[in-house]
């Protein structure tokens, strides 16, 4: 069970991040939306199942750049294929998902929502607060170094029309507060 107290560092380093955005971003023509909750694809049913809840997302017309946010401390162990990270804090290990696959699955259910071809999405990967301790995938950043590898591309792969498109996709499609209250809910009694 996760404690409040780990509940409100996410959720204020979800809102830190998307303030973040907004400022060193916004000279990029970019559209930043916090706390999307979307219809979940399971690629093995090929079916919506449930709900996803994704920490940001930013569109340009470089991409749409899928950001997963995680606010630990102490180091942070893992790799691209590993299904499980480590956390160690004070001598404590605690496993958590790997956030390269949580994003997939967000990738996986903004395409299919979308019809948008899955090589314009980019995973980001942003921790606030933690140290790695192995090598890790570029896309798997700390803190504001996430604003410098996403003002990296520079191809234009995104016409104005598909940008409009993919807000109105994403917004008629995104699930009201009720809902993502709901999902945290039951989020939380899985863990």
């Amino acid at each position: 069970m996760i404690s409040f107290k780990a509940r409100i560092k996410g959720f204020l380093g979800e809102k830190l991040l998307g303030v973040l955005s907004f400022l060193f971003l916004k000279n990029n023509e970019v559209i930043v939306k916090n706390d999307i909750v979307i219809p979940a694809y399971d690629k093995i049913t090929k079916a919506y199942t449930g709900t996803t809840q994704i920490d940001q997302i930013v569109i340009s017309k470089y991409g749409i750049f899928v950001i997963e946010i995680k606010t630990y401390k102490g180091w942070i162990f893992g790799s691209k294929k590993a299904s499980k990270w480590t956390q160690v804090l004070y001598k404590i290990k605690n496993s958590f998902q790997n956030p390269l696959h949580q994003n997939y699955k967000h990738i996986k259910s903004l395409k299919n929502i979308t019809g948008i071809s899955e090589s314009k999405f980019i995973s980001v990967i942003v921790f606030w607060g933690a140290v790695f301790k192995t090598q890790m995938p570029e896309n798997v950043l700390q803190g504001m170094d996430y604003i410098n590898y996403i003002k990296s591309f520079k191809k234009v792969i995104l016409t104005e029309e598909e940008i409009k498109h993919i807000i109105k996709i994403i917004y008629d499609n995104s699930l009201p507060n009720s809902a993502h209250r709901k999902y945290i809910k039951n989020y939380h009694k899985k863990v």
